[in-house]
């Protein structure tokens, strides 16, 4: 399982540098657009770069939000399951009922 996740990782690090080579060789200037507001006109391959790295940030951060929730939840359930084997420990040890 291991070598085709390294072979796909590989593949696609080559993707990603055969498209930033291609693009950074397009010095086309263009400005950004948006209503009346307007960019000073800048490379294509920093727009796509920009937009890239703004895209890896916010990928990110909402995995680490995820994990963060996810790590809270695993805590608590952690002491639950803690608190549930001493209750179970303490019934256990404690004399029969005399019925």
């Amino acid at each position: 399982m291991g070598s085709w996740l390294g072979r796909a990782l590989a593949i696609a690090a080559a993707g990603a540098l055969f498209l930033l080579a291609a693009v950074s060789v397009d010095q086309a200037q263009a400005p950004l657009r948006f209503l009346a507001w307007e960019t000073p006109p800048l490379s294509l391959f920093w727009w796509l770069l920009a937009a890239f790295l703004a895209g890896l940030g916010l990928g990110l951060g909402l995995s680490a939000g995820g994990r963060a929730r996810q790590a809270l939840r695993s805590r608590r359930l952690r002491k639950e399951l803690t608190a549930a084997r001493q209750e179970l420990q303490r019934l256990r040890d404690s004399p029969p009922d005399a019925a």
